[in-house]
């Protein structure tokens, strides 16, 4: 069976989500992306 990762990078959240050709939910993350809280150094 095959599946695939999709990753949404947004301002305030990370998600990552593994799902099946079929489109079923085999496993999602979430987590803060702190956007703005690391000083950039360029």
């Amino acid at each position: 069976m095959k599946s695939y990762i999709g990753i949404d990078l947004g301002g305030t959240n990370v998600r990552v989500a593994r799902i099946t050709e079929s489109g079923d939910i085999l496993m999602e993350l979430k987590s803060p992306s702190y956007a703005g809280t690391i000083p950039c150094s360029g």
